[in-house]
């Protein structure tokens, strides 16, 4: 692509993702992930919009899986562009994320960087490097836009290929790791890291203290999230979000009971504030 970066875009995303995090006083991102069995395809906006007026005073960022909504086909991407609309207006200081864990060929993800960044205009976007560094390239053209790159996931299967050893001795994902942080020249460069590898965010830290990370994987997974707060926070900066998404949306009696969302969202920040000043203060 070969796109010049200019000096006074560096570190934009950087400086979004932070001051959200600080605007917010929250590491909180809420996972909007409407789920087919559970709401009809002419509640989802209402649903969504219920989620977010109950969550955005403990939260800093909202993480849209796109494919929860394409399971409603044109209802879902409908109802998407409308909740994107209601976060922009309704609560500007949150960070945006596409979660789509993209990945292809440079010609296709140039359309994926049209449709995230310009189109629906979001924040950031996830992507999937199995076809090298080249493929996300056109995502890296946008400076004030992150690109979270999956590198180790939350759930247990994701030893069969992301844990076995290259010719280096190194696991798979112990090299995305690193060449993800080599290749962060833009700053606009974060990692997916599951809170069920809280050992994993160590060895993050250990080699850049402030690239941002996103941690799913703390609620319905079970991720040890005192341990995932004291391996991922960089001296430096707090660029880490912990995303929460059906331990939220769908807290025990949440359907009946709208006041259990705003329950389980500050009961999550709560906890994740009280380990923070817990480290900051030993």
């Amino acid at each position: 692509m070969g796109v010049e970066i200019e000096k006074s875009d560096l570190m934009k995303f950087r400086n979004k993702l932070s001051k959200a995090i600080k605007t917010n006083n929250s590491l909180l991102c809420v996972g909007l992930d409407v789920d087919n069995t559970r709401i009809p395809p002419e509640n989802i906006f209402e649903f969504n919009k219920t989620v977010i007026n109950s969550t955005q005073q403990h939260c800093s960022a909202y993480k849209i899986n796109l494919s929860f909504y394409e399971s409603y086909g044109s209802h879902g991407y409908k109802a998407m562009e409308k909740t994107i609309e209601y976060i922009r207006t309704n609560a500007p200081d949150k960070l945006l994320i596409a979660d789509g864990k993209r990945g292809d060929i440079p010609s296709t993800m140039i359309k994926i960087g049209i449709a995230h960044f310009e189109t629906w205009e979001f924040d950031c976007t996830t992507a999937n490097i199995w076809g090298g560094f080249e493929s996300i390239e056109p995502l890296l053209q946008y400076p004030g836009k992150g690109v979270f790159i999956w590198a180790k996931s939350s759930n247990k299967g994701s030893q069969d290929i992301q844990d076995i050893k290259s010719n280096s001795n190194k696991k798979n994902y112990e090299l995305i790791i690193e060449q993800s942080i080599k290749h962060n020249l833009s700053a606009n460069i974060g990692l997916v890291v599951g809170a069920t590898s809280p050992n994993d965010l160590s060895l993050v830290r250990s080699i850049s203290d402030d690239i941002p990370i996103l941690c799913p994987g703390i609620g319905a997974q079970s991720g040890n999230l005192s341990e995932c707060l004291k391996n991922g926070i960089g001296n430096k900066s707090s660029n880490l979000l912990i995303n929460a998404s059906r331990s939220i949306i769908y807290a025990q009696g949440a359907i009946k009971n709208i006041d259990n969302i705003e329950l389980a969202a500050k009961d999550v920040n709560s906890r994740i504030n009280s380990v923070l000043k817990k480290y900051k203060s030993d």
